[in-house]
């Protein structure tokens, strides 16, 4: 039985039922050898939710898969029209029976209203998952407000103020938030290993979720924007968050470190 529910400092965030559907999964024949990726359906996605994306496969325990989200109007040659999009590294998990599980929690605040498509793939047999139709649509609760103060802006880059993270622990909600300063351009981000090469920019090795995110006006008037993220398959260790305005070449990326640690936080599972 999963939780149906994330902490995200210390408030509980309640995860619409129809993101949970169960999928039925077919057991293999012991002859096929062939592998299979399943996503449970999502009947749609309310702005400012965070759901749950899991799934089922006969890819065995411990592998990777790739969990993409992108909106269905996504230009992969036109990287200045700042489509919203996610790609996370999840581990399969062995949950018994003959289908092991994955699972993703997927933030939507800064996502604009549209059809997003979701998929599965595994990058090391290229098997792939039947892709999603979710429509995600406009919510009227404003979104939150980060608390705290935003640090000075960094030297060469004053557009992009961000919060520094607080550590947090493995299986909690991670947030880096901060303030595009009322500009238009979409904020591209990656969340890796703090030791893994910032020269292998945008797939690091040991990189678990990058992509481009909008802002979004909040209930104080300003500009700013959310990544929330689940630490549930990230190592005990420091991590780095690459963050940047696409299209602004002249703007050096703004990183910010933070710690994931063991503790007795709620697993996310």
């Amino acid at each position: 039985m999963h939780d149906t529910s994330a902490t995200i400092s210390s408030t509980t965030v309640p995860v619409p039922a129809a993101s949970l559907i169960p999928v039925r999964t077919i057991c293999p024949a012991p002859d096929n050898s062939s592998f299979w990726i399943t996503v449970s359906p999502i009947a749609r996605i309310g702005r400012g939710e965070i759901l749950r994306i899991n799934g089922t496969t006969n890819i065995p325990a411990g592998n990777h898969l790739t969990v993409f989200v992108y909106p269905g109007s996504f230009h992969p040659h036109c990287r200045c029209c700042y489509d919203d999009q996610l790609t996370a590294d999840v581990v399969v998990r062995d949950e018994g029976g003959c289908a092991n599980t994955f699972s993703l929690w997927f933030d939507s605040s800064s996502f604009l209203p549209e059809e997003y498509v979701i998929s599965a793939a595994d990058p090391e047999d290229n098997a792939r998952s039947p892709t999603l139709i979710v429509p995600l649509v406009e919510n009227t609760t404003p979104l939150s407000v980060p608390a705290g103060n935003l640090p000075a802006p960094v030297s060469g880059s004053a557009v992009l103020p961000v919060f520094q993270p607080p550590d947090v622990a493995r299986g909690d909600i991670q947030t880096i938030a901060g303030t595009r300063n009322g500009t238009l351009y979409g904020v591209s981000y990656a969340i890796r290993d703090a030791y893994a090469d910032a020269a292998c920019q945008p797939r690091c090795e040991g990189a678990k979720f990058q992509g481009i995110v909008h802002s979004g006006e909040t209930s104080d008037g300003t500009d700013r924007f959310a990544i929330r993220f689940s630490t549930e398959d990230m190592s005990p260790g420091r991590y780095v968050a690459d963050l940047q305005l696409i299209c602004r070449e002249q703007d050096f990326p703004v990183q910010v470190w933070f710690n994931v640690t063991e503790g007795a936080a709620e697993a996310v599972r």
